[in-house]
């Protein structure tokens, strides 16, 4: 009998999307959370900020709608991200077109996002 494939190992971060990064920044600071990266990438400013195991990314878009819920997604860590999308590719209604890479963190983050249920968009990474 084949053991399943542990797909998510935990949560990663919940992103959002954001009008003013300053702005935000500042707010966040208040509350304690602190920056632990700010990178521009593909034209678009992300920061993550982070206390204990709390980690939040805003993104800069200046697409935020202002209204209550306005989450664009949530992560979870994956042990093995290509195993992972082989296994949900044909399964779920994918974002992503194919495993995405973005230069995040020491060696870089793999992930691919889908939609749960209700149109929610769930993220799989795995950093390098």
């Amino acid at each position: 009998m084949m053991e399943q494939m542990e797909l998510a190992c935990g949560f990663n971060h919940v992103g959002i999307p954001v009008n003013d990064m300053d702005r935000t920044i500042a707010f966040y600071e208040k509350l304690d959370l602190h920056k632990v990266m700010d990178k521009v990438c593909n034209g678009t400013r992300f920061v993550f900020m982070q206390n204990g195991t709390m980690l939040i990314e805003f993104f800069e878009n200046h697409q935020a709608d202002g209204v209550t819920g306005s989450v664009n997604h949530f992560c979870m860590n994956t042990p093995d991200v290509e195993a992972a999308y082989d296994l949900l590719k044909d399964q779920v209604i994918m974002v992503s077109n194919g495993i995405e890479f973005l230069p995040f963190w020491e060696h870089g983050t793999k992930y691919f996002i889908f939609e749960g249920p209700d149109k929610e968009h769930i993220e799989l990474c795995q950093n390098l």
